[in-house]
C-alpha cells in the first residue's frame, strides 16, 4: 500500500477502515482460523457494507455524516450509539487554538503539553506549526531548504521528527526555533521518522522506491543509522512504526493488501523484539495506534478515535463532541491526547483531551485548593480523590457514581462556605470547577445555591 503524507493518510487508508479485522487477543495471524470467516466478511462489505458502515464516498447525505473528503461515512444511528459506550476517563474534546493559521491538525504533543502539527496560512499549502502550550497560538516551523515538511512527534526536550519531500527524507527538529536536519537513512532512498522518545531514539519507516512495501524502521540516536525491525510477515505486506515511548515500547501497523487477514495493529516490546497484535475490541474497524506514553497507554483511530488503557488492553472509544476525527493522534504522561476533527463542512480542527481524573488532580494541585486550610483542604481533597479513582476503576456505573462523589464535594464546599471555613468566592470557584468536571461526563451540572442564610456564592 502507497504511504502518503499523514495528513491526507486516512482517506487514502479508507478502504482499509471500512474493513472489520477483529482482533481480540495476539493470536498468530497465519494460523488463526476466525480470519477465515473475516476474508468472507471483507468480500461482503466491498460488496456494500456492514452494520450502517458504508463505502468511502465524496459526497454524503440523508442519515449519513461526511468524516472528510474520500473518506468512511457513520450513520448518525450508529454514532449515537458509540457515543453512549465511549471512555468514562475522558471528557468531550477542546479545540487548540489556531491563532493565524486555518485547518489545523494536531500531530502530538509531550509531558510540558507542547503540540506540534501544521496547519494552513489563507487556504495555503500546509506547514509545520508549533504550540508551546494547548492554550496558546500556534507558530510557524521551519522547514529549511525544503519546501514542504511536516512534523509527526515532539520529546520533553523539544525534539521533533518528521519528514519531508513526499515521506522520502526523515527530519530532526533539535528546538521548536530550529531549522531541520536530515536524519541518516542507512542507504534506504525513501525514509520518514514518526515518534521520539526522550533519549532520542526513533522510529519510522523506509522502502526502496515509491512501489515497494514499507518496512518499520528504529534509529538507536539521531546520528544512527536506521535498522529494521523484526516483522515475520509476508513480505508485500507493509510495516509502520508510528510511535516510541521511554521504556522503548513500539506502536505501530501492518497492512497486507494480498492476505487481509494479516493486516492490524502492532505492538513490539523493546527495538529487538517481535511485533504482537494489540486487541480490536468491539470497534468496527482495525484500529491504526498512533501513539504510546511511558504508562503503555496507546491511542489511535479506527472509524472513531480510540485508546488502549494498555497494550493488553481493549481499545474504548473516545468522545468526539461533536467533531468527526480522522487523523493521527498523539499522548503524553498526563493522557492528554491531540488530534483532528472536523464536521461535513469546514476546516478541521486541532482537538484536545483531558482525562477527566487528570482535570481532578489539576484542580487539586492549583492554588484555588492548595491555599485552603490543611483541614479543609483534607476534607475537600478526600472527596475529590475518592471521585477520580471511581473513574479509574472503569466499573459499569463509575460516571454515575463519581458524579454523586462531585455532587458531595459541592455540598461539602457549600456547608464549608457557611461556617465561614470558605469566603464566597472561593466556594463559586470551588464549585464552578467540580460542575465543570460532572459537565465532561456528560451530567447535568449541580445548582450552587446556598443552605443557610448566607447568599450563594460568587465573586466579585
Amino acid at each position: 500500500m502507497k504511504r502518503i503524507p499523514v495528513i491526507a493518510m486516512l482517506a487514502a487508508m479508507a478502504t482499509f477502515l471500512a474493513f472489520a479485522h477483529a482482533r481480540s487477543g495476539t493470536a498468530n495471524p497465519k494460523t488463526d482460523p476466525k480470519q477465515v470467516a473475516k476474508r468472507a466478511e471483507h468480500q461482503r462489505i466491498q460488496a456494500g457494507g456492514r452494520n450502517g458502515f458504508v463505502a468511502p464516498t465524496r459526497a454524503n447525505a440523508g442519515n449519513h455524516v461526511a468524516t472528510g473528503v474520500d473518506s468512511v461515512a457513520i450513520s448518525k444511528t450508529t454514532w449515537a450509539a458509540v457515543e453512549q459506550t465511549t471512555q468514562v476517563l475522558y471528557g468531550a474534546p477542546t479545540p487548540l487554538p489556531s491563532g493565524i493559521f486555518d485547518g489545523i491538525y494536531a500531530l502530538g504533543i509531550n509531558d510540558s503539553g507542547q503540540i506540534i502539527g501544521a496547519g494552513r496560512l489563507s487556504g495555503g499549502p500546509l506547514q509545520p506549526i508549533f504550540w508551546a502550550s494547548p492554550t496558546g497560538d500556534p507558530t510557524a516551523l521551519q522547514t529549511g531548504a525544503f519546501s514542504f515538511a511536516a512534523a509527526q512527534a515532539i520529546n520533553n526536550a523539544g525534539q521533533m521528527v518528521g519528514y519531508a519531500g513526499g515521506l522520502q527524507v526523515a527530519l530532526l527538529w533539535s528546538s521548536p526555533n530550529a531549522s531541520p536536519t536530515v536524519l541518516p537513512n542507512g542507504g534506504i532512498p525513501f525514509v520518514s521518522a514518526f515518534g521520539i522518545n526522550d533519549s532520542g531514539q526513533i522510529v519510522g519507516f523506509g522502502r526502496q522506491d515509491s512501489a515497494s512495501p514499507h518496512r518499520a524502521l528504529f534509529w538507536a540516536s539521531p546520528t544512527s543509522n536506521p535498522i529494521p525491525l523484526h516483522a515475520d510477515f509476508p513480505s508485500s505486506s507493509s510495516i509502520i512504526a508510528n510511535d516510541i515511548n521511554n521504556a522503548g515500547q513500539i506502536v505501530g501497523e501492518i497492512v497486507a493488501e494480498a492476505n487481509l487477514n494479516v493486516s492490524g495493529p502492532l505492538f513490539w516490546a523493546s527495538s529487538t523484539a517481535d511485533p504482537e497484535y494489540i486487541k480490536q475490541g468491539d470497534v468496527s474497524s482495525f484500529p491504526f495506534p498512533f501513539g504510546i506514553n511511558d504508562a503503555g497507554q496507546i491511542v489511535g483511530i479506527s472509524l472513531i478515535p480510540v485508546v488502549w488503557a494498555s497494550p493488553a488492553a481493549d481499545p474504548m472509544p473516545l468522545p468526539t463532541g461533536g467533531f468527526i476525527v480522522f487523523n493521527w493522534l498523539g499522548i503524553n504522561d498526563a493522557g492528554q491526547i491531540v488530534g483532528t476533527g472536523g464536521t461535513s463542512v469546514g476546516p478541521q480542527t486541532g482537538l484536545i483531551w483531558t482525562s477527566v481524573p487528570a482535570q481532578i488532580r489539576t484542580l487539586l494541585n492549583s492554588p484555588l485548593f492548595t491555599n485552603l486550610s490543611p483541614q479543609t483542604r483534607n476534607q475537600l481533597g478526600a472527596l475529590l480523590n475518592a471521585a477520580a479513582k471511581t473513574l479509574e476503576s472503569g466499573n459499569k456505573n463509575a460516571v454515575e457514581t463519581a458524579t454523586n462523589q462531585l455532587g458531595a464535594f459541592i455540598n461539602a464546599v457549600l456547608a464549608d462556605y457557611c461556617a465561614n471555613k470558605l469566603t464566597s468566592c472561593q466556594a463559586k470557584q470551588l464549585i464552578d470547577a467540580a460542575n465543570g468536571i460532572v459537565v465532561s461526563l456528560g451530567e447535568s451540572a449541580f445548582p450552587a445555591e446556598s443552605p443557610c442564610n448566607l447568599p450563594a456564592p460568587s465573586c466579585p
